[in-house]
């Protein structure tokens, strides 16, 4: 039996480019598809990021509004502390986004700003805790809470 390698070669040669042609469009194809899911990776990662300071800062203002409204208080009653534990009447201050948030933000890469953020949110959960504010811790946070709004400002700048 001989082989009519005339015949033969051609669909050899084809099967041979053919295969070597859909190899190379599957793997340019696949290579493709892998960058745009990591660049939508990435997206989706600074979405997030930029979610998460946004609600925490917007929770940082109203909080920063209660303090002020807190040393207003007590500024025109002469007194250096409140004290709400004993009348049923809670702090209005929320830790909700934060506590939402965190790992989000504590995982953002080079923020300087995150060991005063964690500060401020465990003055806000003393206050919580005790339902007592005085006048110079109150003080302290607000001017913390006020920094700390400022440098996720800055930061949400970066995500535009």
């Amino acid at each position: 039996m001989d082989i009519e390698w005339d015949k033969v070669l051609p669909s050899v040669i084809g099967a041979i480019t053919g295969g070597t042609m859909s190899l190379l469009g599957s793997y340019f194809s696949a290579k493709r598809q892998a960058n745009k899911e990591e660049k939508r990776r990435e997206y989706e990662e600074r979405r997030a990021e930029k979610i998460a300071l946004t609600s925490v800062k917007n929770e940082i203002e109203f909080n920063y509004i209660r303090y002020t409204d807190y040393i207003d208080v007590m500024d025109h009653t002469g007194l250096s502390e409140l004290d709400l534990s004993h009348n049923k009447i809670g702090l209005v201050l929320k830790t909700d986004k934060w506590e939402k948030h965190s790992d989000t933000i504590e995982n953002i890469e080079g923020l300087s700003y995150i060991g005063k953020l964690r500060g401020l949110y465990m003055n806000v959960h003393r206050d919580l805790t005790f339902n007592i504010v005085q006048m110079e811790d109150v003080k302290g946070t607000t001017n913390q809470a006020y920094e700390i709004r400022k440098e996720i400002e800055d930061t949400l700048k970066n995500y535009s």
